[in-house]
């Protein structure tokens, strides 16, 4: 990871012909990259990030690197990830707050895990919106779709139906707390997704602060 992020730093418009083959179509550093980008690490997340902005912001004035990232299913992949992370962690998020009575268990469950979890959350709304100002409308308008496709609609959105905001008890009987559900095949049988109501306004309100984006502030 420390020498993708020591290559990284040495790209820019003069140099990336080292390092992306227009004939072959291959761009192996940011291909690699790509396959960190939603490491379990946070530093391992946060490097190759970084990486990633760099390819970006040369790319904004890159014509070769720029069609890559537009329209090259690799280039796509980071996205799609992106929107993957962000919809796992916000529903587990969510999971991580369903505790008996809204009560905060010790353990993994701790409030300084639950704050750990929803900063990461923030710190990916903010990542996201580093990748909409460089301004390559094929990659703005591929990210936008892929977050209203699998995160805003389906979770935070659709989130904001489910009253229960989160806090624990009891569902039809049936006890729900934080380990319940995790592979979301029991959720339809307590009626109810992971998402609750104030969750899901605290993340779109953040949402809506950070992201620049007319596209998707336009389609929530």
């Amino acid at each position: 990871v420390s020498f993708l992020k020591m290559l990284s730093l040495k790209l820019n418009t003069n140099t990336v012909q080292f390092f992306f083959n227009h004939a072959t179509e291959s761009f192996p550093l940011f291909t690699e990259a790509s396959k960190l980008i939603v490491h379990p690490e946070n530093m391992v997340r946060t490097h190759i990030r970084n990486l990633t902005l760099n390819v970006y912001r040369v790319a904004a004035s890159e014509g070769n690197v720029r069609e890559y990232l537009r329209t090259n299913s690799n280039g796509f992949v980071v996205l799609e990830k992106l929107a993957y992370w962000l919809r796992d962690q916000s529903n587990i998020l969510g999971r991580f707050l369903q505790v008996n009575g809204g009560t905060i268990m010790a353990g993994s469950h701790s409030p300084e895990r639950i704050k750990e979890m929803a900063n990461d959350v923030i710190d990916e709304t903010y990542y996201i919106q580093d990748v909409f100002s460089t301004n390559i409308p094929g990659v703005q308008a591929k990210l936008s779709d892929s977050m209203l496709e699998n995160v805003y609609f389906p979770v935070l959105i659709d989130g904001l139906r489910n009253i229960h905001s989160n806090g624990g008890g009891e569902v039809d009987g049936k006890s729900w707390g934080p380990d319940c559900c995790v592979d979301g095949d029991e959720a339809g049988a307590h009626g109810r997704g992971a998402m609750g109501s104030l969750l899901a306004m605290f993340l779109l309100t953040q949402s809506l602060l950070v992201l620049n984006s007319k596209r998707l502030s336009s389609a929530i």
